[in-house]
Order: C-alpha cells, then sequence, then structure tokens
C-alpha cells in the first residue's frame, strides 16, 4: 500500500476487467479506519491489520461489488455500507449492515452525499481528515481520465437519458462543495486523485458538466461493463463430474485461478490443486452422488462418489468454495493470479507466471484459520 496522505493509504492498481483501472483507499481513524471502494488485493490485508484493521467499508456504488467483501469482513468484523437503491444488487455477495438513504454524517467528520446518475445508488462521501483539509470521494461519479481530465460517469448505451439528467443535478451539488482532495474509484490516468483548489474545483465540475450536456462525453468510462442494468460484470459457469451424476454452476468477477501446494492438496490430487475461489452461491445437482470428507477442523472436501471427480474445498461455514478449474466444461481465459503453500512446494515443479505468492502462515493468518 502507498501512504498518500498522513491519515490515507492507497492498495496497488487492478485491473479486474479490461479498460478498468482503480485503487482502494484506506481511512486511519482513532475511532475505526474506514475502506473506501473495494480490493480484491488480499495480501494487503495485512498492512491494514497493521494500520488497525477495517472497521467500516463504504462502497460508493454497485460495481464495485465483488467476493472480496466477505473475506475483508471475515478477516475485520467490518460493517459494509451502501445505498439502498441497491440494496438487492449488495445481496448478492453481502447484506450491508449500514444503509445510505439521504445526506448525512454517518460517522464523526463522514458525510454521506447520494448522486444518483452513474448508477441508482451512487454516493460520495465528504471527509474531514485529521489534517483539517477534506476529502471527497466520488467513485464513477466523477472520474479522471487520460490526460488528468475529469468527467462524468455517463456510460453512453447503458445509461438513459433520465439518468444524464441525474448525473448533472449531482454534479451541481457536488460544485458547492470545497474538496482539497479529490479521489475517484475507477480512473484512467496516471492517479485516481488530485489536489484541487476552489477555482480549480470549479472549473473541472464545468468543464464536466458541460460534455455531460452536450452528450459529448465519450464512451470511455473505465467501468466495469455490465451484462444487465443491475449487476456488475460477471462469467456464469458451468461443470460436470466425469460419470455426469454430479454438474456444478456458479457466477464469478474475476477469471484468476490460484494453486495450492499445500501437502494435503497434493495428496488429494496427485499436484498442486489450481482452483479458482468463489465466495458467492455455488449450486450443485445430483447432491446425493456426492461424498464429503472432513479434511480439517475448519474446511472439506467433495467427490463424485461414483467416478472419483474432485468437486470442491470448501470452508465448513460455507463463506469459500475453492472449485479445480479442469471440472469447469468452458475454457475460458484463465490466469494465474496467485499461489498458496508456496513453503510446501516441492523442487521438482515451478510455475512460469509471476504470481502473488502466499505461505501457510501468510493464508491461515488472512483467514484466522487457527
Amino acid at each position: 500500500m502507498r501512504r498518500i496522505r498522513s491519515d490515507l493509504w492507497e492498495t496497488r492498481t487492478e485491473s479486474p476487467f479490461p479498460g478498468l483501472t482503480t485503487h482502494a483507499y484506506l481511512l486511519t481513524r482513532p475511532d475505526g479506519n474506514v475502506l473506501f471502494y473495494n480490493t480484491s488485493h488480499l495480501d494487503e490485508l495485512e498492512h491494514m491489520a497493521s494500520l488497525g484493521g477495517v472497521a467500516y467499508h463504504f462502497l460508493s456504488h454497485r460495481d464495485e461489488l465483488g467476493p472480496s467483501l466477505n473475506t475483508i469482513a471475515l478477516r475485520f468484523g467490518s460493517r459494509l455500507g451502501g445505498h439502498l437503491a441497491e440494496k438487492t444488487d449488495f445481496a448478492a455477495f453481502r447484506e450491508p449492515d449500514i444503509l445510505f438513504e439521504k445526506t448525512e454524517e454517518v460517522l464523526p467528520g463522514i458525510t454521506v452525499i447520494p448522486v444518483p446518475g452513474h448508477s441508482p445508488g451512487s454516493v460520495v462521501f465528504d471527509v474531514r481528515s485529521i489534517e483539517g483539509t477534506r476529502y471527497l470521494f466520488t467513485g464513477d461519479t466523477l472520474y479522471r481520465a487520460a490526460g488528468g481530465v475529469w468527467k462524468a460517469g455517463f456510460i453512453a448505451g447503458h445509461n438513459t437519458a433520465e439518468d444524464r439528467l441525474l448525473l448533472a443535478d449531482s454534479l451541481q451539488r457536488l460544485r458547492q462543495l470545497n474538496p482539497d482532495l479529490v479521489i475517484g474509484s475507477a480512473f484512467g490516468a496516471d492517479d485516481g486523485f488530485e489536489e484541487v483548489g476552489i477555482d480549480e474545483w470549479h472549473r473541472l465540475i464545468d468543464r464536466a458538466l458541460d460534455e455531460l450536456q452536450a452528450g459529448a462525453v465519450e464512451d470511455e468510462t473505465p467501468t466495469a461493463p455490465q451484462e444487465t442494468p443491475n449487476m456488475p460484470n460477471l462469467n456464469h459457469l458451468s461443470g460436470r463430474c466425469l460419470c455426469g451424476r454430479v454438474s456444478v454452476s456458479l457466477t464469478l468477477d474475476t477469471m484468476a485461478a490460484g494453486a495450492c501446494h499445500c501437502s494435503m492438496c497434493r495428496k488429494w490430487g496427485g499436484g498442486p490443486l489450481l482452483a479458482v475461489e468463489c465466495q458467492t452461491p455455488v449450486d450443485f445437482s445430483g447432491e446425493e452422488h456426492i461424498q464429503v470428507y472432513a479434511s480439517s477442523d475448519w474446511a472439506e472436501r467433495g467427490f463424485c462418489r461414483h467416478c472419483g471427480t474432485h468437486l470442491f474445498y470448501r470452508l465448513k461455514d460455507g463463506a469459500l468454495h475453492a472449485l479445480p478449474v479442469g471440472l469447469l466444461d468452458d475454457e475460458p481465459e484463465w490466469h494465474l493470479e496467485h499461489q498458496v503453500f508456496i513453503d510446501e512446494k516441492p523442487d521438482f515443479y515451478s510455475f512460469a507466471e509471476e504470481t502473488r505468492n502466499l505461505t501457510g502462515a501468510e493464508v491461515f493468518s488472512q483467514f484466522d484459520a487457527t
């Protein structure tokens, strides 16, 4: 993580979808740290823990939803906040603990402001820092595009004419604020934040409004494409065992796979387990043909009792499934993103990809699985 202010830390850049580049930001506070937006860089949770953890996790809109919400909540007991208008979207991943409905101070020094337009439940966060300056977290309502130009988050072909009017009204209300640091979620420039004075703030808002109202905002908003207006871009996958008695369907928001080198996985399958992690519901049919083996106090492994196909590794509390990538019928463009229990990997094989690597101790620390 990168420290950008005395009380503000930025996660590493990530691009979960083509054209989408994001950061999340951790605000450190004596009465509980707040994570704005979302991150899938779960190795950075240890750094967050060293800074006091995450007491609150506030999202600016539904495009920031993802399986990592559950991991962060399990790790820190964080309370999730989002707008009431997108409660159903949140429920696909995790029910929000705090629902935003109107402009109000939700925590001391943190005011939430609804700004519909980019999405029905878009909000911004107006924050008073410990330095006495004001941070404005704009989500995708106002984002920093290529060349450092701030643009309205209007997506041609997705947002409607009514959305354009709502977004224009939202920007007019934001113009009345006086931020010192503006921090977007998605961005296309070198950074997603910028220091501004009041005159510069008015100029950048006016420029974004002019483009929006003229209908000239280019369809380049670096936001995840969506299959429906109400859900983030998702990949619906299915698979079946060798004999066909058990089938599975699941939904993923990433094509990242991982490798586990622990001795148990290698004994189970004769080599490292190449799997995709899913923290949303996984549907199995033919469950009467599934045999489950409790391989530890906290996890269990499933296989078809007829053909022996490995079906899953899952936590007993149901918070996570890891499914072998070879189980799935389709062969999308998987990429190897991480390796766990790297300290148990034998010397006679290795993967060429550059990945995020965790030792067994680091894995247990992340998930509190002791």
